[in-house]
């Protein structure tokens, strides 16, 4: 359990409204966002403080408000059930993450619950990011104003900024960071910082130029290893040449040219060199499987290609998207020609997941979700075979 934050991540909602399919009487989900927003005001400054968050005399109102979550949390999955597999992933994984947090605060597992919340914050931005929406939002920012975030450390300001919408505060914050001789820069990149910060410049934002300053400035630092400076170098060339966004080309075909861009700067598959041209490539295919009226071969890709870059992109061990966009590009497509590719890294996904000291050990549920995609593609493909585990007799 864990995968989403779930109370940042149903403050992203509440906030900005974003990306909920309406229910089927056409009328968006407000009083349930409003609903969410209450329990936060409750749960999100308690959070803060271990002390706070367990103290006897404040255990009955986090209690209810969590367990209205949980409530809540149900409701927002059924509105997020037309969405995109994206989204859809997300929505689910937030009714059974709120059902936990709820159980563990019961139980009186105070600490565990707090640590889930807090574990999961990077993936609360990872949500949040996906598409820019409303610039300002009132109740975020009095939010965060009853909070002494001067007390917070950059990476948790720069967080809790994201999660309510104020974006200009939180690159001001990563800016601070960035600049300050203190932090050194090898910390700052192990944290995601880096790609955080780049996510919400150039999803959110739309602004190469502050990104390029920030890098330029960083690349002057003296003490960058060699690794970073190689990967700061590639960012700062990719966002000197990162042109407008056009608005008459095909989203498919701007996105593999950004793709092959940045394939061009990477010493190997799994090197940051190629984040920015990743990031926008991303942006420009979510764009493209959100507006999409109806499956096609095309959204099918669009949903293959997402995987591969969910797959290379920082993000929380939580959560990752990679494996649901991947699912649903062979799902809406079976005989495509980028379907053998999208099983291939899916099982390689999963199997490393579900590997250890102990061995391969596949749930009995994973186990016939493969078995029935890899049917699927192979009925197409049948020269595709499975790696490193036997499908089921059928």
């Amino acid at each position: 359990m864990g995968r989403t934050c779930v109370l940042a991540s149903l403050a992203l909602w509440a906030s900005a409204g974003l990306a909920l399919a309406a229910p089927s009487d056409g009328k968006p989900p407000q009083p349930t966002m409003a609903a969410i927003f209450e329990t936060l005001r409750v749960v999100l400054p308690a959070s803060l403080d271990a002390e706070s968050f367990a103290a006897p005399e404040r255990q009955a109102a986090i209690g209810a408000a969590l367990a209205q979550l949980e409530h809540l949390a149900g409701d927002l999955e059924s509105h997020g059930r037309a969405r995109e597999a994206g989204f859809g992933y997300l929505s689910r994984t937030l009714a059974q993450d709120a059902a936990e947090i709820s159980r563990r605060y019961r139980s009186g597992q105070f600490e565990g619950a707090r640590f889930l919340y807090h574990q999961n914050l990077e993936t609360c931005v990872t949500c949040h990011s996906r598409l820019p929406a409303a610039r300002d939002f009132g109740l975020g920012r009095g939010l965060v104003a009853s909070i002494d975030t001067d007390a917070l450390p950059p990476r948790q300001r720069a967080r809790l900024e994201v999660v309510t919408r104020q974006f200009a505060a939180a690159l001001g914050t990563y800016e601070r960071w960035f600049a300050d001789p203190a932090a050194r820069p090898e910390q700052i990149d192990r944290t995601g910082a880096y790609y955080r910060y780049l996510d919400v410049c150039l999803r959110i934002e739309g602004d190469p130029a502050r990104a390029l300053r920030t890098f330029e400035a960083l690349a002057a630092r003296k003490d960058l290893s060699a690794s970073l400076r190689r990967d700061v170098d590639a960012w700062v060339r990719s966002l000197r040449g990162l042109e407008a966004r056009p608005v008459d080309t095909p989203a498919l075909a701007r996105a593999r040219d950004l793709l092959a861009r940045g394939r061009a700067l990477s010493a190997s598959p799994h090197d940051a060199a190629s984040l920015v041209y990743d990031i926008e490539a991303s942006f420009t295919l979510q764009h493209f499987v959100d507006a999409a009226s109806e499956p096609s071969e095309a959204v099918s890709e669009a949903y293959y290609l997402l995987g591969t870059i969910e797959a290379r992109l920082w993000r929380s061990p939580w959560l990752s998207q990679a494996e649901p966009f991947l699912e649903a590009s062979i799902r809406m497509a079976p005989g495509a020609a980028h379907a053998p590719r999208a099983y291939a890294a899916l099982e390689e996904l999963t199997l490393l997941g579900y590997s250890g000291s102990a061995g391969l050990q596949l749930p009995p549920d994973v186990e016939r979700r493969l078995a029935d995609l890899w049917a699927s593609v192979h009925a197409h493909h049948p020269t595709l075979q499975p790696k490193g585990w036997s499908a089921p007799e059928s």
